[in-house]
């Protein structure tokens, strides 16, 4: 009996102290987020955040989907341990609900970490022994497009998607964080269609999955005094509208801030009501995909526009506008306009350059990258 009692012992023993000294203990690996609409908006029904994991190439499968309505952020984790040393692309979609009307969908802080996380973690400061693997912000999506039929469709067509997927700050609940803004699509062939940007991260290799983006060429040129060198302005054509807008208040607040306040009339009665797209377009620093846009500073009305009175101004603003920090000095243009779901507005007066965007002005941004040092704004040569 003792012999067989030794004998079933030590397979017991090997296999308790096999498992002890051979099992490898790894971090988890999560993906966060935050979803949000930004403020602003009027009357949205919502979209639906979801996201896709997969080969490259590949269609992925569904990780997460969060239905959101609401001019605040919300936070989304995704424990994505299981893709650990594989290549894969991350598809991020903004599905709209019924319309697409004021769907101004925002990624927020999107990061892969690394570390054990709580169960009730909800966003804050990352706890002890957590890092940060993959900073979302810091590179580029490898594609975007909008969702037809389940086909893919790519590249996207801003006019008729807006700016989506453009790295940017946007503010959910009057906090700010910087985001990825992924407006669905909502005229033309994209119209009601869910629109998406694609990483593709390697997590064998994350240094290549952390580069930051290849540092674009800029043109501009300096004066002493850190201020860009103007060229000859764009040439647009002066068109007549029913709706007619301005600069009412501009002012410098620091470092990369500007507040600005704009003013709307109107000699006719508008059946429509639209929202109002703001661009600041750079050729140095905007996308040339994407119409030249640098920045943003899109919003809603506070009063409807079918119900402007004739011939009375209307105040809009004042809002508090950011100079991305890796932007330097140079001349941003100030193209605005109206839009809904049958398009941008035609109807207004000014400087135009034949795609529904009206110049009001420029800033005059002087510094360096990562340090604004001044922010003028000035009418352009030619505006009335």
């Amino acid at each position: 009996m003792k012999r067989i009692a030794i004998l079933l012992c030590i397979p017991l023993c090997a296999l308790w102290f096999g498992y002890c000294f051979s099992a490898e203990q790894k971090d988890q690996l999560w993906l966060i987020y935050y979803v949000g609409i930004s403020d602003g908006t009027q009357e949205t029904d919502g979209v639906t955040f979801k996201v896709e994991i997969g080969e490259p190439g590949k269609k992925g499968s569904s990780v997460a989907e969060d239905e959101w309505a609401e001019s605040s952020w919300k936070f989304c984790k995704v424990e994505i341990s299981k893709f650990r040393d594989k290549k894969i692309a991350i598809k991020f979609i903004t599905d709209p609900g019924a319309t697409t009307n004021c769907d101004w969908a925002s990624w927020g802080e999107i990061r892969i970490i690394k570390g054990e996380l709580p169960k009730n973690y909800n966003g804050e400061a990352l706890p002890a022994g957590v890092s940060v693997l993959v900073d979302f912000m810091k590179i580029k999506p490898a594609r975007t497009g909008y969702i037809k039929e389940d086909e893919d469709i790519t590249p996207i067509d801003t006019k008729n998607t807006g700016s989506t997927f453009e790295a940017t700050k946007r503010a959910c609940g009057g906090v700010e964080k910087p985001v990825y803004f992924a407006h669905p699509g909502w005229q033309g062939d994209a119209a009601g269609c869910p629109t998406f940007g694609e990483f593709v991260i390697d997590l064998a290799n994350l240094a290549i999955a952390t580069s930051p983006p290849e540092e674009k060429s800029k043109k501009t040129k300096i004066d002493e005094g850190g201020g860009p060198i103007e060229g000859e302005e764009p040439n647009y054509e002066e068109k007549e509208g029913i709706i007619s807008l301005r600069v009412k208040d501009f002012s410098y607040t620091g470092g990369v801030k500007f507040k600005i306040t704009y003013e709307w009339m109107v000699s006719e009665v508008i059946e429509q009501n639209y929202n109002i797209f703001v661009h600041f377009t750079s050729p140095e620093f905007g996308e040339k995909d994407r119409e030249d846009i640098a920045f943003q500073g899109d919003h809603g009305f506070s009063k409807p526009t079918s119900q402007w009175k004739e011939n009375t101004p209307i105040k809009d603003g004042p809002y508090s506008l950011t100079v991305p920090e890796q932007n330097g000095p140079a001349i941003y243009y100030i193209a605005m306009g109206l839009f809904n779901e049958n398009g941008r507005s035609t109807d207004i007066a000014g400087l135009s350059d034949g795609g529904g965007r009206f110049y009001l002005g420029k800033l005059i941004v002087s510094g360096e990258p990562g340090k604004i040092t001044d922010i003028k704004f000035e009418k352009m040569k030619n505006q009335k």
